[in-house]
């Protein structure tokens, strides 16, 4: 039987190592989350009326007017503060993603230093882009198809929308969020297929199963309606098809080297 303190990771370090290295790598994760977070709860007013702008538009659009602009309604006392909450926690995530992103490949870097990969600035920098890019695309595009959507269709059904501010912001923030996280499939496929775990082969052979599990993501990360799911599905088979390029292009990169 091997000794688990000497057992190693594939990279030749001894596992416990590996395991504190991601522990560490968690624990400042997270201290980069709360600190982002409080700054994010100082400004959640302000951050609150970002988000409300798509409900104001989709609201406009369905000819709908309130001379005060109060659509969503609160149902109990505490119902605004704990949305400001939740909604300072994944603000507070997005700020901190750079951080994020820089640990994540300072915990793979080693094995990458290895094979002689130094491409840090690149990895962090590419990282952040498409995630501020997929949030981007959800809120200019998806949250305001969502909200127009569900809207008139609650016009056509006779139901007025009295929507309350703790669903809206945990709809409209978590929307936001998955498609951050989703637009980051073309960066991992290129980080694992220079790490060599990951082939464009393996990604085209299993193509068909990929789609079935994007859709089962799909609805796990959006909110329980089809027009969410198909929203975050159908960019999701868009950027599965950019990783096959991306991990065929790196691949090569990899093997050229």
């Amino acid at each position: 039987m091997n000794n688990p303190v000497r057992s190693r990771s594939n990279d030749g370090e001894p596992l416990l190592e590996h395991l504190e290295r991601f522990r560490v790598v968690i624990i400042e994760s997270v201290a980069a989350v709360v600190i982002a977070g409080i700054i994010c709860f100082v400004f959640a007013a302000r951050i609150v009326d970002l988000l409300m702008i798509p409900l104001h538009n989709a609201s406009a659009t369905s000819g709908f007017t309130d001379s005060e602009g109060l659509i969503l309604r609160s149902v109990w006392p505490a119902e605004a503060f704990l949305a400001s909450l939740k909604v300072a926690l994944i603000a507070g995530t997005i700020l901190a993603s750079p951080v994020i992103f820089h640990l994540l490949w300072r915990f793979v870097r080693v094995r990458l230093e290895a094979r002689g990969k130094r491409l840090a600035l690149a990895v962090v920098t590419t990282a952040v882009t498409f995630f501020f890019m997929g949030i981007a695309f959800c809120y200019f595009l998806v949250l305001p198809l969502c909200l127009l959507f569900f809207w008139q269709y609650n016009a056509r059904m006779g139901i007025a929308p009295e929507w309350t501010v703790g669903s809206y912001m945990s709809f409209s923030a978590m929307l936001l969020l998955s498609f951050g996280l989703v637009f980051e499939m073309p960066v991992a496929a290129a980080v694992l297929a220079k790490l060599g775990v990951l082939s464009s082969k393996v990604l085209v052979k299993n193509f068909w199963y990929a789609a079935f599990i994007i859709f089962i993501v799909a609805a796990i990360l959006t909110p329980p309606d089809i027009m969410s799911q198909i929203l975050l599905g159908v960019p999701m088979m868009g950027l599965y098809g950019l990783s096959i390029l991306a991990a065929k292009v790196f691949a090569r990169r990899a093997h050229d080297r």
